[in-house]
């Protein structure tokens, strides 16, 4: 009579009825030709532990993403910062961000322009003046 490995219960046959586990080969085994035999129907299945679980994400609703629109088109800069802070949906978050991410982009290249048009503009001024 087999000893099972894993749970030590004396069974016969190929698997244990208490874990599933196989039977320990001892001896020549006899050939099955590659066909599956399945255990017994009333052994245990086995149990997994690290089974992780995901947590559904906060998902914005259209009038939630209606109402951060209006948000930062009202207040630009400050509505952007208060959905960064304030969103629940790391998607509005993200927006947020690639949107402070533009502003900051348009006012450096803003600035660079109108520092070149008054560069200009005294150089035609000095130029027409003499």
């Amino acid at each position: 009579m087999p000893h099972c490995t894993n749970c030590g219960t004396d069974f016969t046959g190929q698997f244990c009825p208490n874990c599933g586990t196989a039977a320990p080969v001892s001896g020549p085994v006899a050939p099955n030709n590659g066909a599956y035999t399945p255990p017994p129907a009333n052994a245990q299945r086995p149990i997994y532990n690290n089974i992780s679980v995901v947590q559904p994400t906060n998902v914005t609703s259209p009038m939630g993403w209606i109402g951060w629109m209006l948000l930062c088109s009202c207040l630009p800069l400050l509505g952007q910062i208060i959905m960064l802070l304030a969103a629940n949906d790391q998607s509005a978050k993200n927006f947020a961000k690639a949107q402070l991410i533009l502003v900051a982009v348009i006012t450096v290249i803003s600035l660079i322009v109108v520092i070149l048009m008054f560069m200009f503009g005294a150089l035609a001024i000095g130029a027409a003046n003499q």
